[in-house]
């Protein structure tokens, strides 16, 4: 199985209902609620995943800290052994 380029990402939105509106309609998927945050004021909604296919998964991220827009999106790579 090839390796995920990315291992997780997070759109930082300010309208929630309305961002996962519009990604479940253009991407025909269910997001579902992460729960058990520690930061109650903290919503994310995560994309799906299957740890058999190929690709990354992430999630919207709606934050009083973080607002939409202006590179605020989150990439995390994993970690790589050079050789």
């Amino acid at each position: 199985m090839p390796s995920h380029p990315v291992g997780w990402f997070e759109i930082y939105v300010d309208k929630l209902d309305r961002a996962k509106y519009f990604y479940e309609s253009v991407l025909n998927v269910s997001l579902e609620e992460l729960g058990d945050l520690n930061d109650s004021s903290i919503k994310m909604l995560a994309f799906p995943f299957d740890m058999e296919t190929y690709g990354a998964s992430g999630s919207l991220v709606k934050t009083p800290d973080v607002f939409a827009g202006g590179n605020r999106t989150l990439a995390i790579f994993p970690r790589m052994t050079l050789p």
